[in-house]
């Protein structure tokens, strides 16, 4: 590990800004054995921690590499990892960006309050930047460094909330409102309910929020228990996949969010569910998709993706981080809290040992004068003497954390570790001789 640890961090990922949902959503690690996939994937990036996050528009790699490690070859090994192939000729590049040292711990904190998600203000990321977390803890993956840092992300996520929460509404909507609403202006009056495919965070509001416009619904869940609580909280009837599969249940649109590779339902499934002459609404929001476009234009269903979803949201984009600037402010503040608290806790036993390196070398000065010319002084002003050679020991070794904990806020990590390095020398290169009964004679050696 280097003299400061944030030097050695790096984030990688891609996102709604770089790949389209569909081929995204084919570099995820399937839920099923996430956890048994960590190790790998770790050694895959030698890493020495990492914290895994995926969500319905992004892929964050969060990792602690060996001390020295260039963080620009994690995009072409996580691409490999994740394809299963090398990546061609700048690939990986194209679908992945990386962040190393201080930009990785400040996009850490944009993500975690909600700014870099497609719809600004996203409150879902914290907790699933939780469960990544203790994903990663109970698979071994995540050290001291990794909770350090996610705990101080989640801290800044909470303070961005009670920040958003005093603000005006921001009107622009989010992915399930906009889902919603696509929803609403489709079925019209139709008396046919909407078939909720999957139960997720996005599939359970937009079940509460047609529940509350009086529109009829059914929850489809691959395991029907999952399916069945949220069924009950709605007043409305839950089927497992498969029976949804083999029915013919006229609905007037389908909303799917189910993690999984395959698509869902096939084209001959569709079309059991649309009455002669309607054509319902399809809205996608699996990541990859869980319904073929192509399949569901042939069924006489019309079709909205998350892409189309994310090309909405982004058309506001710009107006909502205007409205969130407080948050961003909360960003900033925590990045600078983060910066400054690892200078300190790395830089304090230095400090000490410069403290009782001041303190020797003040008392070696003052004994010589004391046994000189000022020999005369009584015992009252010699110890007064003493008293403020250690305060002024002790103050002289508070300037250089200032300026570390500057250099810090500023991003310069590597002027830090120069700083540090030229401490360390200092203390451990020959140094003044001493005679016994002096303070340094008295003080703990640097080990």
């Amino acid at each position: 590990m280097s003299a400061l640890p944030a030097a050695d961090l790096a984030m990688v990922g891609a996102s709604f800004r770089t790949l389209e949902m569909q081929a995204l959503g084919l570099l995820l690690l399937p839920k099923e054995g996430l956890k048994s996939r960590l190790p790998l994937l770790a050694e895959a990036l030698g890493a020495l921690e990492l914290v895994y996050l995926a969500t319905c528009n992004r892929l964050e790699i969060l990792v602690r590499m060996r001390p020295g490690t260039d963080a620009a070859p994690l995009r072409a090994r996580l691409f490999e990892f994740l394809a299963g192939r090398p990546a061609a000729p700048r690939e990986a590049e194209q679908a992945f960006r990386v962040w190393p040292g201080v930009a990785a711990i400040e996009h850490l904190l944009m993500v975690a309050c909600g700014l870099d998600s497609a719809r600004v203000g996203d409150r879902q990321i914290p907790g699933q930047l939780r469960d990544a977390w203790l994903l990663a803890r109970s698979a071994g993956v995540a050290g001291s460094a990794i909770d350090e840092l996610v705990s101080a992300a989640l801290a800044a996520a909470r303070e961005a909330n009670a920040v958003r929460a005093r603000l005006a509404p921001d009107e622009s909507g989010g992915l399930a409102d906009r889902a919603l609403r696509r929803v609403l202006d489709h079925i019209g009056g139709s008396d046919a309910p909407v078939a909720l495919v999957g139960v997720s965070p996005m599939t359970r509001a937009c079940a509460h929020a047609l529940r509350r416009h009086g529109i009829a619904t059914v929850v489809v869940n691959r395991t029907t228990a999952r399916a069945a609580d949220l069924a009950a909280e709605l007043h409305t009837q839950a089927l497992s996949l498969a029976a949804f599969r083999r029915s013919r249940l006229r609905v007037s649109a389908i909303v799917a969010a189910v993690g999984a590779a395959e698509f869902v339902l096939s084209r001959s499934e569709l079309r059991r569910h649309r009455a002669e002459g309607e054509s319902p609404l399809v809205v996608d929001l699996g990541v990859p998709a869980n319904i073929e476009p192509a399949a569901a234009a042939a069924a006489g269903f019309a079709y909205f993706g998350m892409d189309d979803l994310i090309s909405e949201v982004a058309a506001t984009r710009s107006a909502s981080l205007l409205h969130h600037g407080p948050v961003r402010a909360v960003v900033d503040r925590n990045l600078d809290n983060v910066l400054r608290a690892t200078v300190t806790r790395v830089a304090g036993p230095l400090l000490g040992a410069l403290n009782q390196r001041y303190e020797a070398e003040l008392d070696y000065e003052l004994t010589r004068m004391l046994d000189g010319e000022l020999a005369a002084l009584d015992e009252t002003g010699r110890a007064a003497l003493r008293r403020w050679t250690g305060l002024v020991a002790h103050r002289m070794a508070y300037v250089p954390l200032n300026g570390l904990r500057s250099l810090a806020a500023g991003g310069d990590l590597r002027g830090v570790e120069i700083c540090l390095d030229a401490m360390t020398r200092a203390l451990l290169e020959g140094q003044r001789p001493v005679e016994a009964g002096s303070a340094e004679s008295r003080s703990t050696a640097l080990a």
